[in-house]
């Protein structure tokens, strides 16, 4: 059986409203199946599916009555990852290994969309994330950027806050005074 190739799959969180929306509803005025997974609804009200079978796998997911395959999404517009939900119910001693169980399982679901193409790349989304490597680049390519210390020394902290006067606001404007307040 061959899928059409016609879904945007629209990666959120039930809290976005008003933008997702409208993205929706244009991609439905073009022709294409918008789904919405909300990925704070994960595990409780979205399931996914993954079967593998020899050389090929299968990956569906279901929410609000609707059901994919990975196989009908042409586009992926990645927008929020959200925590996912557990149930109150669960004891605390099992949570943090649900959540990582959750989005680990979510990663693979993410993997499976390979062929698609995606707005914006997990991949570069998670390198252009790290500060530090941010700041590396930055000053490698010529950029000025404001003194910085990332510590977890507390006399280290301190003494920066020292050397900026005290003031890291001010310390951040004489670099930058086009955004000073």
């Amino acid at each position: 059986m061959h899928l059409s190739r016609d879904v945007v799959l629209l990666i959120t969180h039930s809290g976005d409203l008003f933008t997702i929306d409208r993205v929706a509803e244009a991609l439905s005025k073009k022709g294409v199946q918008p789904f919405r997974l909300d990925t704070d609804k994960f595990p409780l009200e979205v399931q996914l599916t993954a079967r593998f079978d020899k050389s090929k796998s299968y990956h569906t997911i279901e929410c609000n009555n609707r059901s994919i395959s990975t196989e009908q999404v042409q586009t992926v517009w990645m927008r929020r990852i959200w925590e996912p939900q557990l149930s109150q119910e669960l004891a605390l001693k099992f949570r943090e290994a649900c959540i990582r169980e959750s989005l680990a399982t979510l990663d693979g679901f993410w993997d499976s969309l390979k062929e698609a193409t995606w707005v914006d790349n997990l991949e570069r989304i998670d390198y252009a994330s790290n500060k530090l490597r941010q700041l590396r680049i930055a000053s490698e390519v010529g950029f000025i950027i404001p003194q910085t210390l990332v510590t977890n020394k507390a006399q280290a902290a301190r003494e920066f806050f020292q050397q900026v006067n005290g003031n890291g606001e001010q310390a951040f404007n004489s670099s930058f005074p086009q955004y000073g307040s």
